[in-house]
């Protein structure tokens, strides 16, 4: 095979797989929530009007500042529960495991009581909608990237 009609194959399937990326891209439904976000995401999906759409924003401010509080009493606990391993002191371990878990339930609230008051703020026609939002909680906020395999 002589290199023109190499180099012609080559060229001929890097641009067959520059396409079925952006296909890919362009078609994936979860490729539109990274390019928007789950906010913006949100608001499209529920067909938000500008008054909900700036009610909604409040809501996410005060979520956010509940998340952080939470986060910060989780990275507390987590810097003692290694410091153990340091100090030899195991048996505070079992009780900030606890503690970690009781945490992680209060931000699971957090999240709950937010999507609460996100239907509320619906309209009686967006409710099918915020319905269909619920099915699909579980991909929306799963943006976890798998372990690294070393």
């Amino acid at each position: 095979m002589d290199k023109t009609k190499f180099l012609t194959i080559v060229t001929i399937g890097l641009f067959i797989s520059n396409l079925l990326l952006i296909g890919y891209i362009f078609l994936n439904k979860n490729g539109e929530l990274k390019r928007e976000g789950p906010k913006r995401y949100i608001a499209k999906r529920l067909h938000l009007d500008a008054d909900q759409i700036s009610k909604y924003e409040q809501m996410i401010k005060l979520h956010r500042i509940d998340i952080r509080q939470q986060d910060s009493l989780i990275l507390v606990a987590k810097t003692k529960l290694y410091n153990c391993i340091n100090s030899n002191n195991f048996t505070l371990k079992d009780s900030l495991v606890n503690n970690l878990g009781g945490l992680q339930m209060a931000i699971e609230r957090v999240h709950y009581a937010h999507f609460l008051d996100i239907k509320k703020l619906c309209r009686t026609d967006q409710l099918s909608d915020f319905q269909g939002l619920l099915a699909e909680m579980p991909k929306l906020f799963s943006g976890r990237k798998p372990p690294h395999k070393h």
